[in-house]
């Protein structure tokens, strides 16, 4: 992604810039992250279902957007799990890097802005909401990982 040097108040020129590849790539890496999390989910007895995936986007969108999760996740070992993955995913922005090219034509590597972090976010959600479409009630690994299509 090509951008202009670090100005003031260009987060929203950032935003419109956006490079469709970089969200599909950080989305494609918080994809993994989550399925791995739930590999383990039939193992516990638990079935993790779009609802409950939405439910933690959403808590997540709330996080990035500053604002405490209104999300409150139940005491027992489902909620317990939810909590987990709701971690990790907020978690992600600091293990995954945006790849910028500053005018000097280098390119640079900087932790993700709140405005793609955002904007993967919400392609997550969107794309599972498609996911439970297609399949209601129903989004677990599988389909999860089988939905690898460009965006």
């Amino acid at each position: 992604m090509i951008l202009p040097e670090e100005v003031p108040g260009s987060e929203e020129n950032h935003l419109e810039a956006l490079d469709l590849a970089q969200i599909e790539h950080v989305v494609t890496k918080v994809e993994e992250s989550m399925i791995e999390y739930l590999r383990v989910a039939p193992s516990l007895g638990l079935e993790i279902v779009s609802p409950d995936l939405i439910d933690i986007i959403d808590a997540a969108l709330c996080e990035a957007e500053g604002n405490p999760a209104e999300k409150v996740f139940s005491q027992d070992e489902k909620g317990f799990f939810l909590f987990g993955l709701y971690e990790e995913i907020i978690q992600q922005p600091s293990n995954i890097f945006e790849t910028v090219i500053k005018a000097d034509g280098k390119r640079y590597y900087v932790p993700l802005k709140p405005a793609l972090w955002t904007a993967c976010l919400d392609r997550l959600k969107t794309k599972i909401q498609e996911i439970e479409g297609a399949n209601p009630g129903n989004c677990m690994i599988q389909e999860l990982g089988n939905s690898r299509k460009p965006y």
